[in-house]
Formats: structure tokens, C-alpha cells, sequence
């Protein structure tokens, strides 16, 4: 493996900048919803006492503020690796997790965006497994499309591998080697 490789492998690649922007207008769309409605609410509501907007705006400015510092932590927080064997993604806020996805695990690999990803030109790629779902997030178009395409010779070549492993059938089919090693009959 090259040393750049290796390098990447350790920390994990890094979001592109857009993918901050895209992060912060999705924050900033919802901040915008729930202050249209509590602005509805309290236009609407007039039994509200005086005393408690005060408070709520308050409340209000500072739920803002921790959006925003959340997109800055979550934009430095999250990676993305992928090795011959495995893929690896860490992200997370608080607590930081890491999925790790044998690649002879991956059953389908997806490439999507929505609307404000699409704004900033971004994409993730959604991998598939038998014990659900692992997605690489905030990628350039490109990027992505790179990666699925990556992904799939990768899960190919594992794949082959796994078909060309020499198994003992000592001249028997492969159910019939399975269930003789299990201590089986075969009846076919």
C-alpha cells in the first residue's frame, strides 16, 4: 500500500468545504421553520404572558447558536476511509462513532442527493449490508461517483477472490462438500 494510502487509511478523508456550507444552510432552513412557527404560535396565541417571550427568545437565540457551533464540530468530526477490505466512517457530535463495513458485506451501494446537497453540488454514497446502512455524506458529485464506483470493483475483487478460494470437495459438489463437513447426508 502506498504511503499516501496508508496516511489516509490513519485519518480518515476530509469533507470537502462545501460540505460546511451544506451543513449550515440545512441547519439554518430548520432554525428558519421553527422560528416561523413560534412566531405563528405567538402571533396566533394571544394568552401567552409577556413575561415568558423574553425567555423564550432567549431559549430561541441560544438552540441558533448551538446549531451552528454544531456544524463546525460535526464538519471536523467526520471521515471517511475506504481499504481493501473495509470501509471505515467516523462522525458524530458528542460521542464520536466509527462503522466499519467488511466489503464482502456490501449488497448495494447508492448514490444520492437532496435538494441543498444538490445546491452546493454535493452527493454521499449509501452502502448497503445485510445489517442495514452506512452512508459517506457531503462528497462532491464526482467524488461520489468515484467512491461507488471504487466501492464496486473492490466488492468484485472480493467476491472473485472468494470464488476462486481452492475448497476440499475432494470431487463432491458444494452442497454435498458443506453437509460433509457438517456430518450431513446430502439427498439430491
Amino acid at each position: 500500500m502506498e504511503e499516501k494510502q496508508i496516511k489516509e487509511a490513519e485519518e480518515g478523508l476530509a469533507l470537502p468545504r462545501s460540505a460546511l456550507g451544506c451543513m449550515l444552510s440545512a441547519n439554518a432552513a430548520g432554525i428558519l421553520i421553527l422560528g416561523g412557527v413560534l412566531a405563528a404560535l405567538g402571533y396566533f396565541v394571544q394568552e401567552i404572558p409577556s413575561w415568558l417571550r423574553l425567555p423564550a427568545g432567549v431559549v430561541f437565540a441560544l438552540y441558533c447558536a448551538w446549531v451552528l457551533i454544531s456544524s463546525l464540530i460535526r464538519y471536523n468530526s467526520y471521515g471517511y476511509s475506504i481499504q481493501p477490505d473495509k470501509l471505515l466512517v467516523r462522525e458524530g457530535l458528542i460521542f464520536t462513532k466509527t462503522d466499519m463495513v467488511p466489503v464482502e458485506r456490501i449488497h448495494q451501494i447508492t448514490v444520492k442527493s437532496g435538494p441543498i446537497e444538490r445546491l452546493y453540488g454535493l452527493s454521499k454514497v449509501i452502502v448497503t449490508t445485510a445489517g442495514g446502512e452506512v452512508t459517506i455524506r457531503f462528497l462532491k458529485e464526482e467524488t461520489a461517483w468515484e467512491i461507488a464506483d471504487s466501492l464496486q470493483k473492490i466488492v468484485g475483487k472480493a467476491r472473485k477472490a472468494q470464488t476462486e478460494e481452492p475448497e476440499a470437495l475432494d470431487g463432491k459438489g458444494p452442497q454435498e462438500a458443506f453437509l460433509s463437513k457438517q456430518g450431513g447426508e446430502s439427498h439430491g
